[in-house]
């Protein structure tokens, strides 16, 4: 008998709560329920080997979409699985490719892969987490564009040294480790950068706990004002917010009037 193992997290877009794991035989007519769980994984056991299985995961009327599983045999720990047959990533490619590996001055290992297939965009890398040393893996987030991509620490930073898509851009950027700093940045020309202002500068505050995310932003009149997914005072952690915020940055242009002189 197989097993595999279904993994919920922000990449399927479903609000916390217990998620119901709906599971089919490819090619059958009806998906049945496989188990509930609160967790961010959840192993479905008595499968058959050798079986190609859809499977879904769903909280009240939201559902994830479809995905692809074949039960068996593997070798070593399973950071990540893409069946040949899932089209979840086909706006970059179809198949798992060059893998990179760094272990992170906090201890956690840190895993990459990009999505390749001939003739497609070849632009997406995938980002995985281990706290174990290596046993079990928990995705963490995409970088796009982001292709044979290399992470390495460099003065304790972590960094990655990529092409944006195949024999494209040589790009270079330093991997955030923390979400504890939100800046506003200006540019004269959108390729030139300078950070104007630190908005909200909790890097004093623990990394594991306080993050501000996800910033949605409006023009109102001679101000910005957006809306944060915050996590503070007491979130679960950093990524998991407890807090919707409001603010207001005054004056905004005399930021891009600062930068021209």
């Amino acid at each position: 008998m197989g097993s595999v193992w279904v993994t919920v997290h922000a990449k399927e877009g479903l609000p916390t709560g217990k998620h119901n794991i709906g599971l089919i035989v490819t090619n059958a007519d009806v998906f049945v329920l496989a188990g509930k769980t609160t967790q961010k994984s959840f192993e479905i056991t008595h499968l058959k080997t050798q079986t190609d299985y859809e499977f879904f995961v769903a909280l009240g009327e939201e559902k994830s979409a479809v995905r692809l599983e074949r039960t068996g045999k593997t070798v070593g720990y399973v950071v990540n699985y893409l069946h040949p047959d899932d089209t979840y990533y086909d706006f970059s490619g179809k198949y798992l490719c060059l893998p990179s590996l760094v272990r992170h001055p906090d201890g956690f290992w840190l895993a990459s892969m990009d999505l390749f297939k001939g003739g497609y965009p070849q632009n997406l890398t995938l980002i995985f987490r281990s706290d174990d040393d290596g046993k079990i893996w928990n995705y963490v987030s995409e970088l796009f564009p982001c292709f044979w991509g290399k992470t390495f620490i460099h003065n304790g930073e972590l960094y990655m040294l990529s092409v944006n898509t195949e024999y494209g851009d040589l790009l270079i950027g330093k991997l955030p480790s923390a979400r504890n700093l939100l800046s506003l940045l200006t540019s004269p020309d959108c390729k030139n950068w300078t950070v104007a202002r630190d908005l909200l500068d909790y890097r004093h505050e623990s990394a594991d706990e306080v993050g501000f995310q996800y910033v949605n932003m409006q023009f109102d009149g001679e101000d910005i004002v957006y809306l944060c997914r915050t996590a503070i005072n007491g979130a679960h952690n950093f990524h998991d917010s407890n807090y919707s915020t409001f603010h207001r940055i005054a004056n905004f242009r005399r930021y891009s009037k600062n930068e021209q002189k």
